[in-house]
């Protein structure tokens, strides 16, 4: 044997050892040699896709999962890792697709059905997503991911009382599991009882202070100390019991009775119901930003907030605080600022999708989105004052192109392949 066999080798059992540690990093830099010494092994690309994906790097495992099925196109543990791939990438269909490929290879494959599951979940078509994880707990009754799975499915429901009952049964027999104790606190979050919450969102922590379902549960829970963000959350509690087709319909209905009711409405109560359609939609993409500006004055808050929520909160928290604030005081005092504070308003939309975000063409995008809005709310500031001098007509142009902006924010931002966040709950 050569010694390249023998390096290749040494890689791959130390890779190994550190995948079966869940040090993914780790791995990865082993795989990467060991791929060096031998790169026609279809395993080493196929291992090297799952530590990509598991270091929420999704984007750069798909080539990765497509190099190990170009070797071995009939490997139903390829196509199933393909599709937990392009789940995070937010293309279900096409994740459901190569799951039921999976499937069609090896109609026993518990990958494979778990892969359909998580397809199936990120559609929304809770009960065919049930069912598959039904298949995988028939197949293997000890299963712990597809007990969990089972969790978030009767959670994601609304059967939170069902949820709960399996969830007790599963700490009986597994209380050592940190994913269970963060199943747990969610179901007693969406519930509205924080205080249980926290003590199993803290249990899951100290059993793996890696855990991504427990971390965010945790900033959820604080956040939720906040009765307005409390709304929020029972509001995207209640929005995730429906497939996105039906919320679809829900937005476009709710889009329609405004609109009727603000016609039928004339005068001041017409514009009160625009305007207060107008800041529920606002709400709804910046309370998560919000409420981490919230957390920065809380001690445990700040220690569990990343640099990137932290600066999110800030930025986002003082605009929508200095825009809301100066849009009435202008009006009050016939004041040009009054549109510098719409200006501010609008451009927390897209920027509500620029921090935190896992889709780099999304964070371009809104990106470019929240410097068109301010640039054009400088640029009529400066009208306003004197100091500029705009064509007629060209400054209603500025603030209509911006609400366009902040409008196709408000659709684009339900594309997964434009806002990605590496979280328990979207």
């Amino acid at each position: 044997m050569s010694d390249s066999t023998h390096g290749s080798e040494g890689s791959l059992q130390l890779a190994r050892i550190y995948l079966d540690q869940g040090r993914f990093r780790e791995a990865e830099g082993h795989l990467k040699k060991a791929l060096s010494e031998s790169p026609q092994d279809a395993g080493l690309f196929y291992l090297l896709a799952l530590c990509q994906l598991s270091n929420h790097r999704p984007s750069e495992a798909l080539p990765s999962i497509g190099e190990a099925l170009r070797r071995q196109p009939q490997h139903a543990e390829f196509h199933a890792l393909l599709s937990g791939i392009l789940c995070a990438l937010g293309r279900g269909r096409e994740a459901l697709a190569a799951a039921e490929e999976a499937l069609r290879l090896n109609p026993e494959s518990t990958e494979g059905f778990r892969a359909r599951c998580q397809a199936l979940c990120s559609l929304s078509r809770w009960p065919e997503a049930e069912e598959m994880v039904l298949q995988v707990l028939r197949l293997d009754a000890e299963n712990v991911w597809a007990a969990s799975q089972l969790a978030f499915i009767q959670r994601s429901q609304g059967r939170t009382i069902e949820n709960a009952d399996h969830l007790r049964h599963m700490l009986g027999r597994h209380p050592d599991d940190a994913d269970t104790h963060a199943a747990m606190a969610w179901n007693h979050l969406q519930q509205g009882n924080r205080a249980e919450a926290e003590k199993h969102f803290r249990e899951a922590l100290r059993l793996d202070p890696e855990n991504r379902a427990a971390r965010d549960g945790i900033l959820e829970t604080l956040r939720a100390r906040s009765p307005v963000y409390r709304a929020y959350l029972n509001f995207a509690f209640t929005m995730q019991r429906f497939s996105a087709a039906q919320r679809w319909v829900i937005v476009i209905g709710l889009i329609v009775l405004i609109n009727v009711g603000g016609t039928l409405l004339q005068g001041p109560a017409g514009r009160i119901l625009l305007w207060a359609y107008f800041l529920f939609a606002l709400w709804t993409h910046a309370a998560r930003a919000v409420g981490n500006g919230l957390l920065l004055t809380d001690s445990l808050g700040r220690l569990i907030l990343t640099t990137e929520e932290k600066v999110e909160g800030l930025i986002i928290s003082v605009l929508m605080a200095v825009g809301i604030i100066t849009v009435p005081v202008a009006f009050l005092l016939n004041s040009g600022a009054l549109m510098a504070g719409m200006y501010l308003v609008l451009a927390c939309f897209p920027l509500a999708y620029v921090f935190v975000n896992e889709a780099r063409n999304g964070v371009i995008l809104f990106s470019l989105f929240t410097a068109a809005i301010l640039m054009a709310g400088a640029l009529d500031l400066a009208h306003s004052l004197g100091l500029l001098s705009l064509e007629k007509g060209l400054p209603n142009t500025l603030f209509l192109s911006s609400f366009i902006l902040a409008m196709i924010t408000s659709w684009a931002c339900s594309s997964r392949a434009l806002v990605r966040r590496v979280q328990y709950v979207a």
